[in-house]
């Protein structure tokens, strides 16, 4: 009877298996970080609109608008308006939404410049990001302004009790005008 041995060498075998789990797994890890980040670009469920420009008053209008592509959107009235002065959204003013209004007012904002964008309760952004630049009307012009206005009103009142005064008098004299 004719025997035979078989025998396995597993010295190779062992690290190419290790070596293709790990490729295995490496590739696993890949795939989901950018299904991950495919899914937090296209969370975009409101496009935000705001002035264009640089805004000289001190208040503005920002407008949310639902994306056509957004499925099951959260909410305006769950979300919060963020503001910032960095792109980076460092120290955040937060403004939140009351009600299902499309439009949010900020007023009484400073001179800068601000980054804005809807967050939830989380943070997770669920819009794009807008710039606006809020640039104030200078203290002199401010004033200039309102002198010109005031005397403006002075010659109007003025005006007004001359005529009134002078038809006392007419008045009294007994002058008809008809």
């Amino acid at each position: 009877m004719v025997g035979f041995k078989v025998t396995f060498n597993l010295e190779g075998f062992v690290p190419k298996v290790t070596r293709l789990v790990r490729r295995y797994c490496s590739f696993l890890a890949a795939l989901v970080a950018v299904m991950f980040t495919a899914t937090q670009v296209s969370a975009q469920d409101y496009q935000l609109s705001g002035p264009d420009g640089s805004v000289r008053a001190g208040y503005f209008v920002v407008e949310a608008s639902l994306v056509e592509s957004a499925e099951n959107p959260i909410p305006l009235s769950e979300l919060q308006l963020q503001q910032a002065t960095s792109t980076d959204f460092t120290n955040p003013k937060y403004y939140r939404y009351f009600g299902d209004f499309s439009e949010l007012t900020a007023t009484g904002v400073p001179s800068g410049q601000y980054f804005l964008r809807l967050v939830d309760e989380q943070g997770h952004s669920h819009s794009n990001v807008i710039e606006v630049t809020v640039d104030h009307y200078s203290l002199w012009q401010a004033l200039s302004l309102f002198g010109i206005g005031l005397l403006l009103f002075v010659i109007l009142v003025a005006t007004q009790l001359y005529f009134f005064k002078r038809a006392s008098q007419q008045a009294s004299q007994g002058v008809n005008h008809e």
